[in-house]
């Protein structure tokens, strides 16, 4: 079994982040308390040629940031993930390992762009795109014939679609519990027409009061993806004083999963994560505050 898909600090509990684990901070564990924590983390990781399903259930939001939309509530998060010698899917992720190392590896994927997702109340948009409600079209002007003299929102602009993302990724593993990964990606549908990248470091901390990792990420996108979902111009029904093009911008995020298990196959989780959404976006007039959060508690069960 490849080392990469063994590597505990992949914690594939949630596809979506949340905060709510602040509630105390980690601690040292005594001996016994971290032979504990170990030994759920053998139970974490991801086997070669094995369908791995896990699915939690609790209360958890993520904040609107597009005018017109309100924040996104889920109750139930499904964790699915398969990983042959070279293929896998991991929660929408479709992709082939070129090469794989001990401590590293590099492969070509595919994914749903989700960027789709602020724009729709569909949960099925914030896992993985809507491909149903995201097909593109134009609202006709108002009846008098001019122009609706209201800020853009989703009521008003032409309905933005999902993307289909491929590139390539690497991931590296210096230590244990520790975990960097880089992606190059680029629109293959031929919708935004723009790439993204980001870099990403996360650390594993095994304590008595569970598993914690704490993830920071910087998430680059172009001119052209941005001002697909972002930009206001011709194409939405709004007076042409809101016109806005889009502008490339780098996003920083920082994030934090704990996961505290209460049998072999149950455990309590928690996560949260915080984005800076970037001035290229953040300055939109479909855009209502410049960040956006996300968080999540509720309890997991591997089938």
């Amino acid at each position: 079994m490849s080392a990469i898909h063994a590597m505990p600090t992949v914690y594939r509990t949630l596809s979506a982040v949340a905060l709510a684990t602040c509630l105390c901070l980690p601690v040292k564990a005594d001996e016994a308390d971290t032979s504990f924590v170990e030994d759920f983390n053998e139970q974490l990781k991801v086997f070669i040629n094995e369908l791995n399903i896990r699915v939690a259930m609790g209360y958890g939001e993520r904040s609107s940031i597009v005018r017109g939309t309100d924040p996104l509530s889920f109750y139930v998060l499904p964790d699915v993930s398969y990983y042959g010698e070279r293929f896998f899917f991991d929660n929408g992720m479709v992709g082939y390992s070129l090469k794989q190392g001990r401590r590293h590896e590099v492969s070509l994927f595919t994914k749903l762009n989700t960027e789709f997702s602020f724009f729709t109340d569909s949960i099925t948009g914030y896992w993985f795109g809507d491909a149903y409600s995201g097909v593109s079209s134009f609202r006709n002007p108002s009846p008098s014939g001019g122009w609706e003299d209201e800020p853009p929102s989703v009521d008003n602009i032409a309905k933005r679609s999902w993307a289909i993302d491929a590139g390539i990724r690497g991931d590296y593993y210096p230590a244990d519990y520790t975990h960097i990964g880089v992606i190059l990606s680029q629109d293959i549908r031929n919708k935004h027409r723009g790439q993204w990248a980001s870099v990403m470091v996360s650390q594993g901390v095994p304590t008595a009061l569970g598993n914690f990792n704490f993830k920071g990420e910087l998430t680059y996108k172009s001119q052209d993806l941005v001002d697909y979902y972002y930009g206001v111009s011709s194409r939405d029904n709004v007076a042409p004083n809101y016109y806005y093009r889009g502008r490339s911008v780098v996003q920083p995020a920082l994030s934090v999963h704990w996961q505290y298990p209460l049998s072999d196959r149950l455990s309590i989780v928690g996560s949260g994560r915080y984005m800076w959404l970037g001035d290229g976006v953040a300055d939109s007039p479909l855009i209502t505050k410049d960040t956006t959060t996300t968080f999540f508690l509720g309890v997991s069960y591997a089938l």
